[in-house]
């Protein structure tokens, strides 16, 4: 539901190009440009459906809360990566804020060794598949980045397409490998699936909300192109903040809806928040969004300029809108 959502962004691009004073749909200067960009959707697509497949798998067996706090350590894998390729700069308030998120993995985990033999194994793999997943989610973001960085390209389109073959590798690959994931104390997700289908087909209420759902995931992906390609470096600065407290305020809403799923505030849970703190905080700061006399900055810092998670003038909307919505696609997972 979520890639179909996405793909149906493709349909806005031909409406908005037909509806053009050229009324040509423009892709690229040539051909071969164009199977290079598609190609690189499918590396993409691919980076996508192993992430969510990975998620699903470690959300099935896991509380939702502890599930919620390992999104954190996407960070530290996208912060890590950035730095190996790119040599881009690692300040003293993302250290602390890896260390941190670093430290509150380590406390799921140790929660969890003191489990049964059986269960502590199910959460293990659990903990391991959902770090995996957040790593191949940090290598799509910097595959984007190291590829997608001309403002010209049909960002719509490119969005679309990756919704559409996403879709595609799920229905091929991932729902037949699904099939036959029958691990011991793993449920056959293949069956979760089709049981879900099941439900929907019968429910003329679930029918209405899984539609607003892939309307809402379409219309996010639209709107979120069109804000971050007209406002300020200071407005995308904030809403990378945004971005980061999502997690702060997944947690809560998630304790208070379903007590069940959700869980209370450990430690594990007080260590998350004190790191998304240092983190926003540390990127306001450092990002120029507001300046302390007595910190320096790098000569020709402006306000809103941002060096790993920001916006720069090589960037390409393509790029803005997956960092954008890298912590929106996880939440819309649990759905």
């Amino acid at each position: 539901m979520q890639y179909l959502g996405t793909g149906l962004v493709s349909v806005f691009y031909i409406i908005r190009s037909l509806m053009s004073s050229s009324n040509q749909i423009h892709v690229t200067s040539t051909n071969q440009n164009f199977w290079n960009l598609v190609i690189r959707i499918i590396l993409i697509s691919v980076f996508e459906v192993i992430s969510t497949s990975l998620n699903m798998i470690s959300l099935s067996n896991m509380p939702l809360g502890d599930w919620h706090m390992l999104r954190g350590t996407f960070y530290f894998f996208d912060y890590f990566l950035s730095y190996i390729f790119y040599r881009q700069r690692v300040y003293t308030y993302k250290i602390i804020f890896i260390a941190l998120i670093f430290i509150s993995t380590c406390t799921i985990a140790i929660q969890y060794a003191f489990l049964g033999s059986e269960t502590k194994l199910i959460r293990g793999r659990s903990i391991l598949f959902s770090l995996l997943a957040q790593f191949f989610q940090a290598c799509q973001i910097l595959f984007e980045f190291r590829y997608f960085t001309d403002p010209s390209d049909p960002v719509e389109m490119l969005i679309g397409l990756e919704g559409i073959i996403s879709m595609m590798l799920c229905i091929c690959f991932v729902l037949p490998i699904f099939h036959f994931v029958k691990t011991p104390g793993f449920n056959s997700l293949h069956e979760n699936i089709f049981d879900t289908i099941s439900m929907i087909k019968n429910s003329t209420t679930l029918i209405v909300l899984v539609l607003l759902y892939i309307l809402f995931v379409t219309f996010y992906h639209i709107l979120s192109v069109f804000l971050i390609e007209r406002a300020t470096d200071r407005t995308r600065s904030i809403l990378g903040c945004i971005r980061s407290a999502t997690i702060l305020v997944s947690l809560p809403l998630i304790y208070l809806i379903d007590k069940s799923s959700g869980q209370s505030f450990t430690l594990s849970t007080i260590i998350l928040y004190l790191a998304s703190a240092i983190e926003i905080v540390g990127f306001l700061m450092y990002d120029a969004v507001f300046r302390i006399r007595r910190l320096s900055y790098p000569p020709g810092t402006e306000i809103g300029t941002n060096d790993i998670v920001g916006y720069n003038e090589e960037d390409s909307p393509l790029i803005l809108r997956s960092k954008a919505s890298t912590d929106t696609n996880n939440a819309v997972q649990i759905l």
